[in-house]
């Protein structure tokens, strides 16, 4: 039960974090979806810098409660920042692609 709270419950911080005016259901799966996904994986990632040696983080140690306090208490750092993160990112950045109509073609063929 210990480790579908450390896998879960960081994505659901990472919702409170969000402004959310009008978001039906299935977009709320997937918006949580997305950000539990990355958070798993930047603390997997960090694990695995930390430790370059092994290059299988997953074994027998993760599921003892040590390991699993380390692991929230990182993964809760993590969706903490991430959507603030996220948000810069969406309003300072703006990438616009245009082709030409008649380029469709010659990149199609």
């Amino acid at each position: 039960m210990f480790e579908f709270i450390c896998l879960f419950l960081p994505g659901f911080i990472s919702l409170s974090k969000l402004n959310v005016e009008s978001f039906n259901f299935y977009k709320l799966i997937i918006i949580y979806s997305k950000y539990n996904i990355a958070i798993n994986f930047l603390v997997f990632l960090f694990y695995q810098a930390l430790n370059p040696k092994n290059i299988v983080v997953i074994n027998k140690n993760m599921f003892t409660v040590n390991f699993g306090l380390k692991y929230l208490l990182l993964a809760t750092i993590f969706a903490n920042i991430l959507p603030t993160i996220i948000k810069l990112i969406n309003e300072n950045i703006q990438l616009k692609i245009e082709m030409e109509k008649n380029k469709w073609k010659d990149f199609l063929n």
